[in-house]
């Protein structure tokens, strides 16, 4: 399991020779203090490997520690340009919160349309990401489901403004990767898994 805080990544592995180096972990709470410390301290380090035991149920717990938010989005494409928007001054990719009762698919088409005001059609799972942070007194773990997904044609793009969106952008795969190195660092995670399935 990877979960980021802000641009700082916390990798959780199961117990092996392998992560012999990681720091050892028998329960959640045992990482709540260097999700706090990553959290406010924006020198904090990059990267941190725990190892895990048991794994499964160190996971499990830790999602109890947090308000879970599922989300879902998308990496569409058309004719080798990749969909972008602009949201607080930094490109990301068309993403949102699930609605109830809704599909991860679904809720994945209906924030691109929203969002970007086209649409599309999906084609396969990419992966998920997590992301935790804190909004207010309460810590929040998202966790968003991506798919590649494809536009049939040219539409007139639409930035949902309401949403912070300021800008919404067709670019090469080319200018994409560069794009997604300067973007979060979740972003740029999903990004090249994208890249390695194409």
């Amino acid at each position: 399991m990877r979960v980021f805080i802000n641009d700082s990544l916390i990798h959780i592995l199961p117990f092996s020779k392998k992560a012999e180096k990681a720091l050892k972990i028998n329960s959640a709470k045992e990482l709540m203090p260097y999700f706090l410390d990553l959290q406010d301290k924006p020198q904090a380090p990059k990267t941190l490997f725990f190892r895990a035991k048991p794994y499964k149920l160190i996971c499990y717990e830790l999602v109890e520690y947090f308000t879970l938010i599922e989300a879902a989005g998308g990496i569409v494409c058309w004719e080798e340009q990749v969909l972008w928007i602009k949201r607080n001054g930094k490109w990301d990719l068309p993403k949102g919160k699930i609605e109830q009762n809704e599909s991860k698919k679904k809720a994945a088409l209906r924030e691109v349309s929203e969002e970007c005001g086209i649409r599309a059609t999906l084609k396969n799972k990419i992966g998920k990401t997590w992301h935790a942070y804190r909004l207010g007194e309460e810590f929040v773990l998202k966790c968003t489901h991506w798919y590649d997904m494809e536009s049939a044609e040219n539409q007139n793009l639409i930035a949902q403004t309401e949403e912070g969106i300021t800008e919404v952008a067709w670019f090469s795969l080319t200018e994409s990767e560069k794009i997604a190195r300067e973007s979060y660092a979740s972003i740029r995670l999903i990004f090249e898994k994208f890249l390695e399935e194409k």
